[in-house]
C-alpha cells in the first residue's frame, strides 16, 4: 500500500514558527534539528498513520498523537491522507491551546 500523503493544517504550521521562534531564541542548531524531527514525523504518518494514541481531551475528533520531544503533533487519518491539525507543547493546558486561534 501506498504511503498516504500527509497535509499541514494552517494552525499547525502557525503552531511550529511558534514553537521554532521560542527554541531558536537559545539554540539556532536546536531549532534546526526540531524542525527536522517534527517534519520526518509528520511525514511517517503517511506509511502509519494508526500508530499514534487517542487524543482523550477532545471527544468525538476522532484525533490522534504522537509526541515528538516535548510537543504533541496531532492530527487525523482521513481517507486519502493524513492531516496535521496542531503542534501543542505537551506542559500546555490542552483543551485550551486547542481552542486558541493560531497567529
Amino acid at each position: 500500500m501506498a504511503p498516504k500523503p500527509v497535509r499541514w493544517a494552517y494552525a499547525a504550521r502557525a503552531d511550529l514558527l511558534e514553537a521554532l521562534e521560542h527554541i531558536v531564541e537559545e539554540s539556532p542548531q536546536a531549532a534546526w534539528d526540531f524542525l527536522q524531527k517534527v517534519e520526518d514525523a509528520a511525514a511517517s504518518l503517511g506509511t502509519f498513520p494508526e500508530r499514534g494514541t487517542r487524543v482523550r481531551e477532545v471527544i468525538g475528533a476522532d484525533l490522534r498523537q504522537i509526541l515528538v520531544g516535548r510537543y504533541r503533533l496531532v492530527y487525523r487519518v482521513e481517507a486519502e491522507a493524513v492531516g496535521v491539525a496542531r503542534l501543542i507543547h505537551s506542559a500546555r493546558d490542552f483543551r485550551r491551546a486547542w481552542l486558541r486561534r493560531p497567529r
